[in-house]
């Protein structure tokens, strides 16, 4: 089994990445292998909402290549998905928001729900507030594509500023492991279901608009 985690921060080594590898320590551990890619650095511009991807059906955004698609081929190939972001006036960082709107959108959203019954898990870093939020938005993609997330002993946020300070964060670090061998629980459950049970049609979308 493989994981696919894409670190949200501009920094390719600082305290998202190591809130990430927190987590895919204990996934390596259990035997499943992880992959953390860096896409908070690139120069992504966000969703033009032409839909061409949702007439195209092919997984795939049509705007010029700068990762999103390569994003996208790396998640139908994986097992599961793991987000991290540090948290920039409350919220997830403009390229990474990009990143994942039109990830989210082609990939999965409008190609019949290409990512569905995966597992996701997200983590997020603050230097103080706003973590939630932050978290709490990574974690919507993530449901939105109808993937299991497994669960941890409090929120997997932790604190920091300087590159190292999350590995001091000694009560946060014990939530990102618990997130860890719970993601990898999930995922050795979740492959036994596939094998033994059959997977429901998904449900046919409705659009009602609420004004009209």
């Amino acid at each position: 089994m493989h994981v696919i985690a894409f670190n949200g921060s501009p920094h390719e080594k600082g305290n998202t990445y190591a809130a990430l590898r927190a987590v895919t320590e204990q996934l390596e551990a259990a035997g499943i292998t992880a992959e953390i890619v860096q896409v908070g650095h690139l120069p992504i511009r966000g969703c033009a909402a032409c839909n061409q991807c949702a007439r195209n059906k092919d997984s795939r955004c049509v705007l010029p290549e700068d990762g999103v698609n390569t994003a996208i081929e790396k998640i139908r190939a994986a097992d599961g998905v793991l987000l991290g972001a540090p948290t920039y006036y409350g919220d997830v960082p403009g390229p990474m928001k990009s990143f994942l709107d039109r990830v989210f959108f082609a990939g999965d959203y409008n190609c019949g729900g290409a990512f569905r019954y995966k597992v996701g898990a997200a983590v997020a870093v603050a230097r103080r507030p706003g973590g939630r939020t932050t978290l709490d938005c990574l974690q919507r993609y993530l449901n939105c594509a109808e993937m299991f997330l497994p669960s941890t002993t409090n929120w997997p946020l932790v604190y920091g500023l300087k590159p190292g300070d999350v590995e001091r964060d000694t009560e946060g670090q014990v939530y990102l492991r618990a997130l860890g061998k719970n993601m990898a629980w999930l995922l050795q459950a979740v492959a036994l279901g596939r094998a033994q049970i059959p997977v429901e049609p998904r449900e046919k979308r409705v659009y009602l608009n609420l004004i009209r």
